[in-house]
């Protein structure tokens, strides 16, 4: 675990309604004859922190990352995004995620990297608001997590939730025309 990802921990975690599990693996194989999984190649992944928020009914998959090319985060996106549905379904079945429950992919990435990743996520097959498709990813700056830009623990989302909502509507907005 890299510092910065104990501080997006922290961030969700203000959020009462959000419960986070760092280090969250994803097995496509878990199953009751393998409970564990298999760890095959391109078949499992270490999530940096799964966020599953009561609120929302939603799972949020979370990555972070401090690089300037994105190049690791959109391969690990794109190869989700190529067995979302395989990957929905260990989710349910390994996580007890519920069936009705949306699964997002959130990433926490340097501001000055958003055009790049806008420019990027078009490439990625499969990604966007279609049935079977992995959901376009929220999008929240690394700046906007440190503590002293959030201090709202009364179980309502943040100002910066909402911004970062705004952020990937605006993202899906562009990816549709």
């Amino acid at each position: 675990m890299d510092y910065f990802q104990g501080i997006v921990e922290n961030f969700l975690r203000s959020d009462r309604a959000m419960f986070v599990h760092g280090e969250f693996l994803m097995d496509l194989d878990a199953n009751e004859m393998e409970p564990n999984g298999l760890a095959l190649k391109g078949r499992h992944w270490y999530c940096d922190v799964a966020a599953m928020n009561m609120r929302e009914r939603t799972l949020f998959l979370g990555e972070v990352t401090f690089s300037k090319t994105l190049q690791a985060l959109t391969k690990r996106l794109g190869m989700w995004a190529q067995v979302w549905p395989d990957l929905r379904a260990a989710l349910s079945w390994s996580a007890a995620i519920p069936l009705g429950w949306a699964i997002v992919p959130w990433v926490f990435i340097p501001s000055e990297s958003h055009d790049l990743l806008k420019r990027r996520l078009v490439a990625i097959e499969n990604c966007g608001n279609g049935k079977d498709q992995m959901p376009t990813p929220r999008v929240t700056f690394l700046e906007d997590v440190v503590p002293w830009k959030y201090a709202e623990w009364n179980n309502r989302p943040s100002s910066l939730d909402r911004a970062a909502q705004q952020v990937g509507a605006a993202d899906a907005a562009s990816r549709r025309g």
